[in-house]
């Protein structure tokens, strides 16, 4: 059992999927793969046990067999999964196994820089072997379907997709808060429904995703959206915006106060640059949350903390009109607690000393 090998590999599947990344990255891979890192890492993670879990066999053979390999081959199994998935994805038996070659660069380039001197080679041929099943065993399965098959399909994986698309579409109109997807020049790309009605730029949802400038025109074809600077559409954050835009300012949560039109607003907003590592999608996202109604009622309890004027023989309170009040009306009207009046012991005994 290689068991060093199988160390080497399980301790650095940060690395190698980094390796990975960077390889695909490099040569345009990443315009047709995931976005997010953990797709990467999974990748990486699953090649490796099946790596790891041929490697712990007592008595390996990384020979390739004049026969078809065996389904229960760890390896070889892995290549027809991974073969049937990206199938149907619509990713083509070239481009899949072009990739797949970074892939195996990767474990390559780990072992050249990190594997013991003396068991190189050794490690290299075992590992380039494996790979080669795998390929053998992904490339069989790949042409194996018929074409009938393959197009039903990816008609399914479509309307997966499709489906999906549509969820996260939903869920974003849905969101109470604004939100707004901003490209990399500072321009709307997308805002949901909040904040189509915050910005009085529109009253449906999907007005953004499905604009009614794209409808074919006998006369002019098919529009264009012009999109609007995010400055434009919320000028008060312009320049808070730019300072992000230019990294100046890091991604942040803060507090904004908005005066507009004789009424006081103030927003939580969030700024973050989209987690994207295949840089499809740069750009930044904006959530705006009102929360006028809670700080106005932090204010209230701030107020309670202060001094508060007390006559100091009736027991009333002057407010901010200067009007004395009942010590109950004034703590009601700048708090949710509300009295129910009793008596205690001591004003019993003093107001009505003749009741038990």
């Amino acid at each position: 059992m290689e068991s060093k090998l199988i160390s080497l590999i399980n301790s650095n599947e940060e690395w190698l999927m980094q390796r990975i990344l960077d390889y695909a990255s490099e040569h345009g891979y990443t315009k047709y793969t995931s976005t997010l890192k953990e797709a990467w890492r999974l990748s990486i993670s699953g090649l490796s046990e099946s790596i790891s879990v041929a490697l712990k066999e007592e008595h390996l053979s990384v020979e390739l067999p004049v026969e078809e390999v065996s389904p229960s081959n760890s390896v070889a199994h892995f290549g027809v999964v991974e073969a049937e998935r990206h199938r149907k994805r619509g990713i083509s038996l070239r481009m899949f196994l072009s990739l797949f070659k970074y892939y195996r660069q990767s474990y390559f380039d780990l072992i050249d820089l990190k594997h013991d001197k003396g068991r190189k080679q050794e490690a290299l041929y075992k590992i380039g072997r494996l790979f080669d099943i795998m390929e053998v065993g992904l490339c069989s399965s790949w042409i194996a379907e018929g074409q009938d098959k393959v197009i039903y399909d990816l008609q399914v994986a479509n309307r997966e997709i499709t489906n999906e698309k549509n969820k996260y579409l939903t869920i974003f109109e849905s969101s109470l808060s604004p939100g707004f997807f901003i490209n990399p020049e500072g321009l709307v790309e997308n805002r949901n429904l909040a904040a189509s009605r915050m910005t009085q730029l529109g009253s449906q949802s999907g007005e953004t995703y499905y604009p009614a400038e794209e409808i074919l025109s006998p006369e002019n074809g098919i529009g264009t959206i012009t999109k609007q600077h995010i400055g434009d559409v919320l000028p008060w954050l312009k320049i808070e915006f730019n300072l992000f835009l230019n990294d100046v300012l890091p991604e942040h949560e803060f507090t904004k106060k908005v005066v507009k039109d004789g009424e006081t607003t103030f927003y939580r907003i969030k700024i973050s640059k989209m987690l994207d590592v295949s840089q499809k999608f740069s750009g930044t996202v904006l959530i705006l949350e009102d929360i006028t109604s809670l700080t106005k009622a932090l204010d209230e309890v701030k107020t309670l903390k202060g001094l508060i004027p007390i006559c100091s023989y009736c027991k009333k309170m002057k407010d901010d009109g200067g009007y004395w009040k009942r010590l109950e009306d004034y703590i009601e009207s700048r708090s949710e607690a509300q009295f129910s009046h009793s008596i205690c012991q001591d004003c019993m005994n003093k107001h009505f000393p003749d009741l038990d």
